[in-house]
């Protein structure tokens, strides 16, 4: 364990709190565990927003809903010029 926690230039208790899913640990910290763990490509699929499905959920109900329904086109020609 004091291996990887210099490897990943963090103390051990540091390391503990990683390996016990501690969710205050910075995201630095994670990856730099993973790197030396030579895991940090699992790091790029994380951060593609393509592969958020939660990321995409949220987003696509944060969106504002229509509130008007589409008007129908004029049928008054008040926009035709004789010249």
């Amino acid at each position: 364990m004091q291996e990887l926690a210099d490897l990943s230039l963090v103390s051990r208790k540091t390391l503990a709190r990683v390996e016990n899913g501690d969710a205050s640990v910075s995201l630095g910290v994670v990856a730099s565990v993973l790197q030396a763990l030579h895991l940090e490509d699992g790091l790029k699929e994380l951060a593609k927003p393509e592969t958020d499905g939660m990321g995409i959920f949220l987003e696509s109900n944060s969106r504002p809903k229509r509130v008007r329904s589409k008007s129908k086109p004029s049928t008054d020609n008040e926009d035709d010029f004789d010249f």
